[in-house]
């Protein structure tokens, strides 16, 4: 909550933004958008058994990460942490695909999944 008003902030502060909508992912269900960010800001090891016991983050929840990653239209943008999220084999296979699209970006050299 706090980071959705943070953002919201952001983009009313510029003007020019109020078509974006933020919410949670379960906020898009059944909706589709032209362009559609993903933040995994749960991605830290150490909340990976807390999460999925009270099924927070994406790591191991194949429908959430499923409804984050289908209602992009043009365009699906993923910000997290890739080693972390490539523990799951649908991200992993996610991961994959854009590698050989050529569209990850900040992945340390030598890394392959």
């Amino acid at each position: 909550c706090k980071q959705k008003k943070k953002l919201e902030g952001h983009f009313h502060y510029f003007g020019r933004f109020e078509r974006v909508n933020v919410g949670t992912v379960e906020a898009f269900q059944g909706q589709e958008r032209p362009v559609i960010i993903v933040t995994t800001v749960r991605s830290k090891p150490e909340n990976l058994v807390h999460d999925q016991r009270f099924h927070l983050g994406f790591v191991g929840h194949a429908q959430r990460t499923n409804v984050a990653i289908s209602r992009a239209q043009s365009l699906l943008i993923v910000v997290g942490n890739l080693m972390l999220l490539s523990i799951d084999s649908d991200w992993r296979a996610l991961i994959r695909h854009a590698m050989e699209l050529g569209a990850v970006e900040g992945l340390p050299s030598g890394v392959t999944f």
